[in-house]
């Protein structure tokens, strides 16, 4: 039985979790927040309920830099332990400082080459990075 004190019902994968390497790479942080939280999901963990058991699974998801990271996060007695505030740890962490401002600067600057849907595509992809602020969004 999880630390949440509710039993689970997990579902079996022919796959593994992703892993993260510990690279500063915004791109690659967030695609391993986006694999993780869908893998432990889909196998039926309550990201929110489970936070703490999910913390603990991330153990077996980490490489090589981001060990160290999470053995110095796990360690830590005045850690708040639960995947939040995991999932917020490792972006302020893994995260290049301005890599907001980058990816702002480069929608700025997008010219279209190509199809209008190539496009579009970039443009998303670049805004699914640095999401505006929600002020801005309306």
């Amino acid at each position: 039985m999880p630390r949440s004190g509710r039993s689970l019902n997990l579902r079996e994968m022919d796959s593994n979790p992703p892993t993260f390497d510990g690279d500063i790479d915004c791109v690659k942080l967030n695609s391993f927040l986006f694999q993780f939280e869908s893998y432990f999901t889909f196998i039926g963990y309550d990201l929110e309920l489970d936070g703490v058991t999910v913390d603990l699974e991330l153990g077996q998801c980490v490489r090589n830099s981001a060990i160290s990271w999470y053995e110095t996060f796990m360690q830590g007695p005045g850690t708040p332990k639960a995947w939040t505030a995991m999932k917020y740890a490792l972006e302020n962490n893994f995260k290049e400082p301005s890599f907001q401002q980058k990816i702002r600067s480069a929608l700025l600057n997008i010219k279209q080459r190509g199809s209008y849907h190539g496009y579009v595509a970039k443009f998303q992809e670049q805004l699914r990075l640095a999401p505006l602020e929600p002020i801005f969004a309306k």
